[in-house]
């Protein structure tokens, strides 16, 4: 199982059907590294979160936290490499990027 999280455009919000700006999912096997780093609420329950610049800081603060820290983080990594450090760090930074770019999308999440 995986958590997935997509940005599709403000007029598509009530739409049964919508184009996907961008979307991505991974591993629900970071939960833990997630909730260390101030991320678990913002992405998996989507916690005060409504549109794409609503997420940016969150985002800014937790890959700060990990790079500043990546020996404790690494020490949540899932024990058979589904869900690790080195797979989250960039999915968050990619997962950043295209919230910049679409900063008035709206977030959806699906787990």
């Amino acid at each position: 199982m995986s958590l997935s999280i997509y940005l599709i455009a403000k007029e598509d919000i009530d739409k049964d059907n919508f184009d996907e700006l961008y979307s991505t999912n991974i591993t629900h096997n970071l939960t833990e590294m997630a909730k260390e780093c101030d991320l678990y609420f913002a992405l998996w329950h989507s916690q005060n979160i409504n549109t794409a610049s609503d997420l940016i800081p969150k985002l800014d603060a937790g890959i700060a936290e990990l790079l500043d820290n990546p020996a404790y983080y690494k020490a949540f990594d899932d024990k058979n490499d589904w869900g690790t450090y080195l797979q989250f760090v960039p999915w968050l930074i990619k997962l950043r990027t295209a919230c910049k770019k679409y900063s008035n999308s709206i977030v959806k999440i699906s787990k």
